[in-house]
C-alpha cells in the first residue's frame, strides 16, 4: 500500500506541473467569469454579503454547470492510466496491483485538487463581499447575488440546508462522481483504444440532461442525477448517494484490475 500511495502522489505532483492541467483550470476560470464577474461587481456596489460556502453548492446543483465542470475533469482524467517513459520498469518493480492502486490514488488526488480549485475560483469573483460564515449570506437569501440574465438557477430547497454542510457534502459527492468517471476512463483505456471512456462519460452527462428535460422517473438514479438530487431533496439522499458512488467505484476497480491482469502494459 505504501508503494501505491508513493506512486500515486508522485504521479499527482508530476501532473500538477503539466501545462495541460493548468490550461483546463484557466478555461474553468474563464467559464466562471462569464457568470460570476458581473454579479460580483454588482454585489460590491450593493454591499450585500455572500457566504464563503454558498457558491459551490449552487454550482453543483445546476446541470449545465455540472456538464462543463465534468467536461473539464474528463480532459484531465482521460489519460488514466498514464503511460509514460519508464512505465514497464515501474510495473515490474511495484507489481500490477500496487501500480493499479497508485492510479486510483492519483485519480482521487486529482479530483480533490480540481474541485478545490473550483471552490476557490468561484469565490474569487466575490472576494470583496465574502462573509466567512456557515450560512448562505444576505446576497443569496434575498436574491441579490444573481440576476435573471446571468442564467443562474438552483433549487429553492437548497436554501433550507446549512450552507457549510451542503458544501462539504456536495464536495465529497462531486469527488466520488469524478472518481467514477476516472475509473471508467481507466478501465476503458486498458481494455481498448483511448476515447471510449470519455465518450461513455459524455453520454452519461447528456443522458442526465435529457432525463431532466423529460422528467423521467429514473433521473435521480443516474450517476449525475444522484448528485443534483442531493440538493433538490435537501440532502435526504446523502446515505444513498455515498453508497451508490462507493459501490460503483468498487465495481469499476474490480473490472479495471481484471482487465489489467489480461492486458499487456505498454509505454506511449
Amino acid at each position: 500500500m505504501k508503494k501505491s500511495l508513493y506512486f500515486g502522489i508522485k504521479q499527482w505532483r508530476r501532473e500538477l506541473k503539466n501545462l495541460d492541467f493548468w490550461i483546463v483550470i484557466l478555461c474553468a476560470f474563464a467559464f466562471l467569469a462569464v457568470f460570476f464577474y458581473d454579479s460580483g461587481s454588482n454585489l460590491y456596489v450593493i454591499g450585500d454579503k455572500i457566504g464563503v460556502f454558498s457558491l459551490f453548492p449552487i454550482m453543483l446543483s445546476d446541470i449545465f454547470f455540472l456538464w462543463v465542470i465534468y467536461a473539464g475533469f474528463l480532459m484531465i482524467a482521460c489519460e488514466i492510466p498514464l503511460r509514460k517513459k519508464g512505465l514497464t520498469f515501474e510495473v515490474i518493480r511495484m507489481n500490477r496491483l500496487s501500480w493499479f492502486l497508485g492510479q486510483i490514488v492519483y485519480c482521487f488526488l486529482m479530483a480533490v485538487t480540481y474541485f478545490s480549485l473550483l471552490f476557490i475560483l468561484g469565490n474569487i469573483f466575490y472576494i470583496r463581499n465574502l462573509d466567512f460564515t456557515t450560512h448562505w449570506g444576505k446576497a443569496v437569501i434575498e436574491g441579490t447575488a444573481f440576476t435573471g440574465e446571468l442564467g443562474m438557477t438552483y433549487p429553492a430547497q437548497i436554501l433550507d440546508m446549512n450552507a457549510a454542510k451542503s458544501c462539504l457534502a456536495g464536495f465529497g459527492l462531486a469527488v466520488l462522481l469524478a472518481m467514477v468517471m476516472g475509473m471508467i476512463c481507466c478501465a476503458c483505456n486498458m481494455f481498448t483504444q483511448k476515447g471510449i471512456g470519455p465518450t461513455l462519460c459524455g453520454v452519461m452527462l447528456v443522458a442526465q440532461i435529457w432525463a431532466d428535460a423529460w422528467g423521467i422517473s429514473c433521473r435521480d438514479k443516474l450517476p449525475v442525477g444522484v448528485l443534483t438530487a442531493f440538493f433538490r431533496d435537501e440532502g435526504e439522499n446523502l446515505s444513498f448517494a455515498l453508497g451508490y458512488y462507493i459501490v460503483s467505484i468498487a465495481i469499476l476497480v474490480i473490472i479495471g484490475y481484471c482487465v489489467l491482469r489480461k492486458t499487456d502494459i505498454k509505454e506511449e
